[in-house]
């Protein structure tokens, strides 16, 4: 059972005389290789056997493009395999990156620097409030320069009776977030749509997977609740889903396509996203 394929050369003789080549490629089941060259009249030239992936043809004897197909042949299923390990490595590390300091000090720091640049007292009076509707309180990078380099960062989440923190994402990090007031119910979405759900007590800790969309809801309407969240990024930036969709002036006739319903609708849910002074 043999798979015949025949490949067309030119090559320039010493009289510049153009001759045609034809390479019979016969690959049979037992793994040998059969090259026979033939030459324009039809008989054979020189011909080859040998095990397959060790090719002992004399180069001499073989067209230059014969060689160069041969050789990339060889080379791409390796070329593959290195262009999928590399895209793996760079999925695998996108995240903060590495530094080969002990820490970064900022460019406008002072030269001298204590322990007080690795404090930050922005917590202070936070916990043990209710503010009168949802808040966080960060500890980011922008609040918190010594975090630069070192992928943590941390959230208080302040809820009134019955406040909620909208539908959002984090691109750069998992959230995971630890009760230490009252109850939440809190979940989240795959990207096979599939929402998973949580009531949280006091003491409960829950992982929200990175760049998910996600939301927390204290459903008592007596009593508050709080929450601490840490991120495996100084910088887990987040992206609230009605703000994004409702606020960035997206126009309101591909608005109400979109979710189906009329400009009116899509102007009324606008104009409850307005911050009131």
């Amino acid at each position: 059972n043999l798979d015949h394929r025949d490949i067309v050369f030119v090559s320039n003789e010493e009289d510049d005389d153009k001759q045609s080549t034809v390479l019979d490629l016969a690959v049979s089941q037992d793994t040998m290789i059969t090259f026979q060259l033939n030459g324009g009249d039809g008989e054979a030239d020189d011909k080859h056997t040998t095990a397959q992936g060790d090719i002992e043809e004399d180069v001499h004897d073989t067209p230059p493009n014969l060689i160069l197909n041969m050789a990339l042949n060889f080379l791409k299923p390796t070329l593959f395999l290195l262009v999928v390990a590399f895209t793996t490595s760079q999925m695998v590390y996108a995240s903060d990156p590495d530094i080969i300091s002990d820490f970064i000090i900022p460019a406008n720091a002072s030269t001298f620097i204590d322990g007080a640049f690795f404090t930050y007292t922005g917590l202070r009076g936070v916990v043990g409030t209710t503010p009168p509707a949802f808040k966080v309180t960060k500890a980011s990078l922008a609040e918190f320069p010594a975090l630069d380099g070192q992928s943590v960062s941390l959230a208080v989440l302040q809820f009134p009776a019955g406040g909620v923190n909208p539908p959002h994402t984090h691109p750069r990090s998992a959230e995971l977030l630890f009760v230490i007031e009252g109850s939440l119910e809190v979940g989240f979405v795959d990207t096979k749509n599939v929402l998973y759900t949580q009531i949280l007590q006091l003491g409960d800790m829950f992982i929200f997977p990175k760049g998910l969309v996600h939301f927390q809801y204290n459903a008592n309407s007596k009593v508050p609740a709080s929450a601490i969240s840490g991120f495996g990024s100084a910088n887990a930036g987040t992206v609230s889903v009605p703000a994004t969709i409702f606020a960035t002036n997206i126009d309101d006739g591909i608005l109400a396509k979109s979710f189906k319903t009329d400009v009116a609708t899509i102007q009324k849910i606008k104009a409850g996203l307005v911050v009131k002074a």
